[in-house]
């Protein structure tokens, strides 16, 4: 019996159903760390998205480096939240009616 089934039985959630919560509450975890390091980039540099600290760069009104990196990184957050969300719809967002 795998640990999908077994603790599907001790909950009374059908196996997928439960597999899929899991991926969802995942997903959830993933999205809030994704948002925490995202509005640390807003706080650092008052601006709202990376496109907008690229500007600020491109006018010398921050040091570009670290911002190129930081600038990047934000970038590749977005897309990864994005990616998140995405995949959150996918699994039905966290649906609690699946018994």
């Amino acid at each position: 019996m795998s640990i999908w089934s077994n603790l599907s039985s001790k909950v009374n959630i059908d196996e997928n159903a439960l597999q899929l919560r899991a991926l969802s509450c995942w997903i959830l975890s993933e999205l809030a760390k994704t948002d925490q390091e995202i509005t640390g980039y807003i706080q650092k540099y008052g601006v709202s998205s990376p496109e907008m600290l690229e500007q600020m760069i491109r006018e010398e009104r921050v040091d570009g480096h670290p911002a190129w990196e930081d600038s990047i990184d934000w970038s590749n957050l977005q897309e990864y939240r994005k990616e998140l969300l995405e995949n959150l719809a996918s699994t039905g967002g966290n649906n609690k009616d699946d018994r």
